[in-house]
């Protein structure tokens, strides 16, 4: 009785149910009835896939550069003398990977023990301690008080104090060969201090060939880039 009532004066016609919407017929009428209902999914879709392929084509055809130095720190160095030193060693490098290019690239490990940022020296901390241990990186530099304080370390693990490095070459015999310091050259920017000292990484017997091959790598850059700057 109550639903007579609201329907009082209203038309038949308006009170019969919606025909039911006539299915797309035309390729036409499929595709703007697919777009209506899935747009933003569509979108979403397309946007992932274009990030996914981005970062594909980033991870396998990234050039990997011919040699990496570990640079170890108090303060964080400036991007022009990371650049410098890379420019600085990749002059008497060699195209080890083939690209046609020698590119030199430096991971600058700043280990501020007494700074404010307690997250970066673990973070630092870690890495240059995974860096050693996996063998996957053969130079290194080092400011003069980072390289004592980590032979210190060395020694007391019963290294003997230069285990970890190698020498460069049997005319060496500052400290066994095991590193040598490089002064500051003129025009080298300002961040960068007045003399490095330089290293390559020992390697234990059983390494592979792989290791070793980089290792001998790693010292002939380390000879020649040596002999230049005391010409």
């Amino acid at each position: 009785m109550a639903r007579e009532m609201y329907l009082a004066g209203v038309p038949e016609e308006e009170m019969r149910p919606d025909p039911k919407p006539e299915k797309p017929k035309t390729p036409k009428e499929k595709r703007q009835n697919f777009w209506y209902h899935y747009k933003w999914a569509t979108l979403a879709a397309v946007c992932t896939a274009v990030l996914l392929t981005v970062m594909l084509l980033q991870t396998f055809t990234q050039k990997k550069p011919d040699y990496t130095l570990l640079l170890i720190t108090e303060k964080p160095y400036s991007d022009e003398a990371l650049r410098f030193l890379e420019q600085s060693l990749a002059a008497d490098g060699k195209d080890v990977n083939g690209d046609g290019t020698v590119r030199v690239e430096v991971v600058n490990c700043y280990l501020d023990a007494g700074g404010t940022d307690t997250r970066a020296f673990i973070a630092n901390s870690q890495m240059l301690q995974a860096r050693l241990a996996a063998y996957n990186v053969m130079l290194f530099a080092f400011e003069p008080e980072k390289y004592t304080w980590l032979i210190g370390i060395d020694s007391e693990d019963g290294g003997g104090g230069t285990s970890l490095f190698v020498p460069l070459g049997d005319a060496d015999t500052e400290n066994g060969g095991v590193y040598w310091e490089l002064k500051k050259a003129d025009g080298a920017p300002s961040p960068l201090p007045e003399s490095l000292f330089f290293a390559v990484r020992a390697l234990p017997d059983n390494a592979g060939e792989t290791a070793k091959t980089a290792q001998s790598e790693a010292r002939t850059l380390l000879s020649a880039y040596r002999n230049r700057a005391a010409s």
